[in-house]
């Protein structure tokens, strides 16, 4: 009689709590699966919030691919920290789940913070994993913030936007057009080293130049993502970026070994085979390339010069050429010999291709030095930097021209 007494007693109490906490709405979020060894749905992906231009908030996600998924309950609480604890609304998902959903919440007003929370449930009933807290605040356009919800840690957004403030310099102040210009080089300079997708760069003397060629696609760099700007160029590696110059497409195959000591399916025999052709490279005496033999300033130089004079559609400038190659030695360098590559460096250094480096009271060549790939840049931009974007504006203008001729000979037949 007494134990019948306290299990009614029991039955009542256990009853009545649950129908308090239900009458109240204050469950809290199961984070955890009922049964870690035979857990719910994997958590949504790709979980999103944004503000449309009504001020409502718009949910995005990627269903888990569960085959017994049955729906996604969307929680959701108003006010900075506090937990979502409410279920605005449950989304059926398609079979074996996915899909990419979305839900809008029109239910918010204009600065209110707000919560979400997504939890998948499967056709047992079984409670999935759930996404980390987001949080919006109701304004257009504005920036989600992700929680964890364990630590309350900010895991993205949550920053303020900072508007820069434009600056006008009056005309005749050049101190504020100078650090204007700086600071214009300075972030063009960056979106070159992250056009470029090169590693090493950043800190190098010569990183413009490379930066520059590399968004024309003449630099290709290394396969782990370096450039090497202080290795040494070799004949391979210059045959490469002289023919990527001349704005052809890749090479295929040769269908024979271009030189005896250049294998066919080496990756710039396409290279040196379509520039031997070219007559634009040459082996030495025994008919040999040596592809990994590395090159010199004065080689390259040489190299670049004949490149440019093919490349140039312009006969005052291969005018020019012609009169310094047969003209005087230069003076601008200290240590320029006489020798069979004087007439390039000199024709290369009065055209502002190359200056050399400062050596004593002066600047000097060092024709037989071997040339690093940074320095073989700054050449390569020096000489064809205008020609390639020259191009660029050349096939701009012609497609306009088309197009205005296209709309006058449509205008006529009308």
């Amino acid at each position: 009689m007494k134990n019948s007494l306290i299990k009614k007693l029991w039955t009542m109490l256990v009853a009545g709590t649950i129908l308090a906490l239900l009458s109240t709405s204050v469950f809290a979020i199961q984070t955890e699966v009922a049964d870690p060894e035979n857990p719910g749905p994997s958590a949504p992906a790709n979980f999103t919030l944004t503000v449309d231009e009504d001020l409502h908030v718009v949910l995005a996600w990627e269903d888990p691919t569960d085959q017994q998924l049955e729906k996604i309950q969307v929680f959701r609480s108003v006010g900075e920290g506090v937990d979502p604890t409410e279920v605005v609304a449950v989304i059926i998902s398609a079979p074996s789940g996915g899909t990419a959903e979305t839900y809008t919440d029109t239910d918010v007003a204009e600065g209110d913070v707000v919560n979400y929370q997504l939890r998948p449930v499967n056709i047992n009933s079984d409670f999935g994993y759930v996404t980390e807290i987001h949080t919006v605040t109701v304004t257009v356009g504005a920036d989600e913030m992700v929680t964890d919800e364990e630590t309350g840690e900010v895991l993205e957004g949550g920053e303020e936007e900072v508007v820069e403030e434009e600056v006008v310099c009056e005309e005749d102040d050049t101190e504020c057009v100078e650090a204007m210009e700086e600071a214009a080089a300075e972030e063009a300079v960056e979106e070159m080293i992250e056009a470029s997708g090169f590693s090493d760069i950043a800190d190098h003397w010569a990183v413009a130049e490379i930066g520059a060629l590399a968004a024309e696609g003449i630099l290709t760099g290394n396969p782990d993502g370096t450039f090497g700007p202080d290795e040494d160029l070799d004949r391979a590696e210059a045959a490469a970026v002289l023919y990527r110059v001349l704005g052809f497409d890749e090479p295929t195959v040769p269908e024979e070994n271009p030189f005896p000591d250049v294998d066919a399916g080496a990756w710039y025999a396409g290279y040196v085979s379509n520039m031997k052709a070219m007559e634009m490279i040459h082996g030495y005496g025994d008919g040999t390339y040596g592809p990994a033999n590395v090159i010199s300033r004065a080689e390259f130089t040489k190299l670049a010069l004949e490149v440019y004079y093919y490349v140039v559609d312009d006969e005052e400038i291969r005018l020019e050429i012609d009169e310094l190659m047969e003209g005087e030695t230069t003076t601008m360098f200290n240590d320029l010999q006489e020798s069979w590559y004087t007439p390039y460096v000199t024709t290369a250094g009065e055209m502002g291709f190359t200056s050399g480096y400062a050596c004593g009271l002066g600047r000097c060549f060092g024709a037989a030095n071997e040339i690093t790939r940074a320095e073989a840049a700054v050449i390569l931009n020096n000489v064809f930097i205008e020609v390639l974007t020259a191009e660029e504006v050349v096939e701009e203008d012609v497609v306009e021209e088309e197009v205005v001729e296209e709309e006058v000979v449509e205008e006529e037949v009308v």
